[in-house]
């Protein structure tokens, strides 16, 4: 799986290759959310949370979603449906984490100062 932190405009994002405990780390905690529906995001300018790509939900069927989590909210796209969901693991906390641990992010990185 690749996490993208989507923070820029006009120059590249971070970007990082998750290992396969990583990767089984956010599916269980994406599958776990996917159960909590919630509004869909306000646009915003700015920070714009993190885009999971190469995501599969575990179905077996190598069914590709999109993923995208932003202020508290995670956003999954497949077979053509958007659902919204309510990210009550904190795998937005967990990718900050991710982009620290990675120097992919300054330190002392707060996304609410990108808005």
């Amino acid at each position: 799986m690749v996490v993208e932190m989507l923070i820029f405009s006009g120059r590249p994002n971070p970007f990082w290759r998750t290992t396969a405990e990583e990767s089984a780390q956010i599916v269980a905690r994406v599958a776990y959310d996917s159960l909590v529906p919630a509004a869909p995001p306000r646009v915003v300018l700015g920070y714009g949370g993190f885009s999971l790509r190469n995501f599969e939900l575990g179905e077996g069927d190598g069914t590709t979603s999109e993923v995208r989590v932003r202020d508290g909210l995670i956003t999954i796209v497949a077979s053509g449906l958007t659902r919204y969901c309510a990210d009550v693991t904190g795998l937005e906390s967990y990718l900050l984490h991710m982009a620290h641990v990675r120097n992919a992010i300054p330190a002392g990185f707060d996304p609410r100062s990108y808005r």
